[in-house]
């Protein structure tokens, strides 16, 4: 996945495709050091490049710095669990 949260429309946000198919979910993001910046419950395509979990302080100015990013989503509706990379850019 790609996450470019410039403001321009496009790949704004982290679109898991199919996600809807289980409301009941929990996305998690975490940096390239193993530490959890991001995490929601009923994820509905909401990261921006702004942390919300861990030590880091939400700055939606600045954001996260740019890189790759792990995440795992679990659909617990379907009994799912995906894990992937993502790579944010400014």
């Amino acid at each position: 996945y790609f996450v470019s949260p410039n403001g321009d429309g496009i790949n704004d946000v982290l679109v898991i495709d199919n996600l809807d198919a289980s409301p009941n979910n929990v996305v998690r993001i975490f940096n390239r050091l193993g530490q959890k910046v991001f995490e929601q419950n009923n994820y509905v395509n909401e990261f921006g490049g702004v942390a919300n979990s861990g030590g880091f302080i939400p700055n939606k100015e600045i954001g996260l710095p740019e890189g790759v990013y792990y995440y795992t989503a679990s659909l617990f509706d379907l009994n799912l669990e995906y894990t992937g990379f993502l790579f944010l850019d400014r």
